[in-house]
């Protein structure tokens, strides 16, 4: 099955080791950025939320869906809604709502809420959809609310001093996750890149991320031994990693979105997912490919946005017969 393939387990893992370390958010982190005057958001953000609104609106053709948790730092109530994104939407664009430049990851204090909506267009065969047919039959929208701001993927920041929870109050009632993941959320995301800056105080170590793949006793995970991984290519926002096994076992790897780690100081810091990433595909992982003795393979794997920096794809491989696992770093630069 892999590493990865018990995603409860390991998100459960993730959260349980970054809750200890306080990264998910750092509520009044002193480290703050002036804004950048040559940063110029998409300012889409309300274009986007009337288009979704218009859709609903739109009779049957689309297909609505949302969801919003409420996470203080320690716990996360959700509820998923379908219908009821209507009434949300209205209430959020009822709002007043003022684009602003002067925000940083300083200012995200819990309890954070973080929005996701989607509308589908279920009439056409995706299958046979061009490229631009299925952008125009999906429309999302992920974005995160704090301490009276609205922060969306695309970098835009709306002021919005409102009480969110009341404004949620149409949604119903929220039910308690056992587990969740931080690495691909939108607050996640800004607390550690804004304006092409990192916070590494926002973000995990690499030596932490590791103890969070121990998910029992039983198991390990160390450097690669017989095998490497190295650094082809980047292009769009994908990068392509070789593995070669130059040992007589065989690997098990898998295919999925790339595990990216920064270098600050020296330092590996995990990069959390680009949101934009999980618009259409929210998990994306094939476990449990054999790569024999001699042989070599290419990876090609969605990364996101990264700006100029040191960077790192951590690839992890299982040996057969061992049941334990090992990683290598692929390192490029951007």
């Amino acid at each position: 099955m892999g590493i990865w393939g018990n995603k409860n387990r390991l998100c459960a893992a993730v959260l349980s080791a970054s809750l200890l370390l306080g990264i998910a958010v750092v509520p009044g982190c002193k480290k703050k950025a002036a804004p950048d005057p040559k940063y110029v958001s998409n300012h889409d953000s309300l274009d986007k939320l009337n288009e979704l609104k218009m859709r609903t609106e739109a009779g049957v053709k689309y297909s609505l869906h949302g969801g919003v948790s409420k996470i203080d730092g320690k716990t996360e109530e959700y509820n998923s809604f379908e219908y009821e994104m209507k009434e949300f939407v209205n209430a959020l664009l009822e709002v007043d709502m003022e684009y602003v430049d002067d925000w940083d990851p300083g200012k995200l204090t819990y309890p954070v809420y973080e929005i996701s909506l989607r509308t589908y267009d279920s009439t056409i065969d995706e299958s046979k959809m061009t490229a631009d047919q299925k952008k125009e039959a999906n429309l999302a929208f992920g974005f995160c609310w704090s301490n009276g701001y609205l922060i969306a993927a695309s970098g835009d920041v709306l002021e919005c001093d409102t009480d969110f929870e009341k404004l949620c109050e149409c949604l119903g009632e929220r039910f308690e996750l056992d587990n969740y993941g931080i690495n691909m959320r939108v607050y996640s995301r800004v607390s550690a890149l804004w304006h092409d800056k990192w916070y590494p105080e926002n973000m995990m170590p690499l030596e932490d991320y590791l103890k969070t793949k121990i998910l029992n006793d039983s198991m390990t995970i160390t450097e690669a031994e017989g095998w490497n991984a190295e650094f082809k290519s980047m292009d769009s926002e994908r990068i392509t990693v070789t593995i070669n096994n130059v040992s007589a076992s065989m690997l098990l790897y898998g295919e999925k979105d790339a595990t990216v780690f920064t270098k600050i100081d020296g330092e590996w810091y995990l990069v959390p997912k680009d949101p934009s990433l999980t618009e259409r595909i929210l998990y994306y992982s094939t476990d449990g490919l054999p790569l024999f003795g001699g042989e070599s393979v290419d990876l090609d794997m969605r990364c996101g946005y990264l700006p100029k920096g040191d960077y790192a794809a951590l690839v992890d491989l299982s040996v057969e017969g061992t049941g334990h696992f090992q990683y290598d770093l692929a390192e490029f630069t951007v």
